[in-house]
């Protein structure tokens, strides 16, 4: 299997005297609470066990995100995959933050481990359990747009997230602390738009999660930014009634009767049953239902495109 040139590069310069006084002047890390198993790999929380963290984005952050897979396996050259994704999208506000790798030794066993932004408030579907249900319409429009403003990066970028829900959504507090602001993660199952596309689906594999998986998924195995589109739907249509429904049906899913009359019109361009004529992100952006939300929040996070490659930070 192959191993990212860039993981040979640190490895190899790891040995090194200077890059081992880097290493020690960029402190060392601990994986602490569990936080859930993801479509490739585990993640946890870390947290520094020393301030001194250099000239590095991890300076910024008191704790992160780390998605880990056993080093050489399958798993972690999808995890490598996936943070290649997300650093082509790093000057994205509405994707999850990836600050770099890194390579620890964990119970004689060699780890390779993504470093990613924290979500302190959980995933939107955990969310939307705390709440017991069904959320405001007023939110349900900001948190769609801002959805909406990523998932049209990444189509632009040439890439299908094939995985939209709400636990893939994450929440962060704005800095004063009055709202949310949402992120998409986990782009573990992340292909390129023209991949795998117009087959028959005759093993009956779905690449994402059946009840959010849209019709030309299930029956061509298609993986083209409408099937994104049709999973953005069914994560509305959850945050509007606060239930996971059984979207997969030989019907179209049921539009919530809570709905306005511009939330029902949005759902049923999310839903077209014909993949060619679903609206897109860009099309669906100036739509009346999501048009006027608030966007500072897309400023309140810095941005840091630079990227770290660590030998062994976590103790």
């Amino acid at each position: 299997m192959c191993i990212s040139y860039r993981l040979q590069r640190i490895i190899r310069r790891a040995s090194e005297r200077s890059d081992r006084l880097q290493l020690t002047l960029m402190g060392s890390w601990t994986k602490e609470e569990f936080l859930g198993k993801r479509s490739y790999g585990t993640v946890r929380r870390a947290v520094p066990l020393t301030g001194e963290l250099a000239d590095s984005p991890l300076m910024m952050v008191s704790e992160i995100a780390v998605k880990s897979a056993l080093f050489k396996s399958t798993t972690s050259i999808y995890l490598q995959k996936e943070g290649e994704i997300l650093f082509l999208l790093s000057d994205s506000p509405g994707i999850i933050r990836c600050y770099g790798e890194d390579i620890s030794h964990q119970e004689s066993k060699c780890v390779y481990n993504l470093l990613l932004e924290f979500a302190p408030n959980g995933s939107l579907k955990s969310l939307i359990e705390r709440r017991g249900g069904a959320q405001p319409e007023s939110e349900v429009r900001c948190y769609t747009r801002m959805i909406l403003k990523a998932l049209n990066c990444v189509h632009e970028r040439g890439y299908v997230h094939c995985d939209i829900k709400p636990d893939n959504i994450l929440v962060f507090p704005s800095q004063d602390g009055n709202r949310n602001y949402v992120k998409i993660a986990d782009f573990g199952l992340a292909k390129k738009a023209d991949e795998g596309n117009g087959r028959i689906n005759v093993q009956g594999r779905v690449r994402g999660t059946v009840p959010y998986a849209s019709p030309e998924s299930i029956v061509w195995n298609m993986n083209k930014s409408p099937v994104d589109i049709w999973a953005l739907g069914c994560t509305v249509s959850q945050m509007m009634t606060g239930r996971g429904e059984d979207f997969l049906r030989i019907e179209l899913p049921r539009i919530p009767e809570n709905m306005s009359s511009q939330g029902k019109d949005f759902l049923r361009k999310c839903f077209e049953s014909e993949w060619e004529t679903r609206s897109t992100a860009a099309e669906l952006l100036r739509h009346p239902f999501v048009q006027g939300e608030p966007e500072k929040w897309a400023n309140e996070m810095p941005l840091d495109a630079r990227w770290v490659s660590r030998v062994s930070m976590f103790k």
